[in-house]
């Protein structure tokens, strides 16, 4: 694509530079600087603008290209953890899970956003017990160590666990 641009920039830069020398030329047999001239400084111009788009062009590629590349190396360290790592709403909804969270909930981390533990696990005190401390945590807006429950859906063994609950909050400090 930017080999194209470089090639109609230098098209049109010909172009221009060939009307002017026929136009000059046409009427009284001798060129007119004075459009030469302006027409050549059109062409810098015009030369100038597809530089940028090229240039632009490039930059974003590299950009998409950079953050995909970062996110895909976040995911595979989330994911590569033996422990569990959920990002929560205020609503209880997944926002991200890992691998380790969905083995425990017999699905896969993709299928994690938008879902809550209620979904996957039938233990509605420990569903209870999570959103109320999800909330409470959101609200104090102070992190806290917090031992908790879970039951494997998969094996029906109970979970024992010490979480680290952080909340994340909104520029204007509200709970996200």
């Amino acid at each position: 694509m930017p080999r194209i641009a470089w090639l109609a920039g230098l098209c049109a830069v010909c172009a221009l530079v060939a009307l002017a020398s026929a136009v000059g030329t046409a009427s009284t047999g001798t060129t007119q600087p004075l459009v030469i001239v302006s027409l050549a400084v059109l062409a810098t111009v015009v030369a100038a603008l597809v530089w940028r788009v090229v240039r632009d062009a490039r930059a974003a590629a590299r950009a998409s290209h950079e953050k995909h590349t970062g996110d895909e190396l976040l995911r595979t360290i989330i994911d590569e953890s033996p422990d569990i790592i959920m990002v929560k709403d205020w609503h209880g909804r997944f926002v991200l899970g890992n691998a380790a969270l969905a083995r425990i909930y017999g699905t896969t981390a993709d299928a994690l956003p938008g879902t809550t533990d209620a979904d996957f696990n039938p233990n509605a005190t420990q569903n209870a017990f999570y959103m109320q401390n999800i909330r409470e945590v959101m609200t104090s807006g102070v992190t806290r160590i917090v031992p908790e429950s879970s039951t494997d859906v998969g094996t029906g063994e109970t979970r024992h666990f010490v979480s680290i609950k952080k909340p994340f909050t909104a520029p204007d400090g509200s709970p996200r």
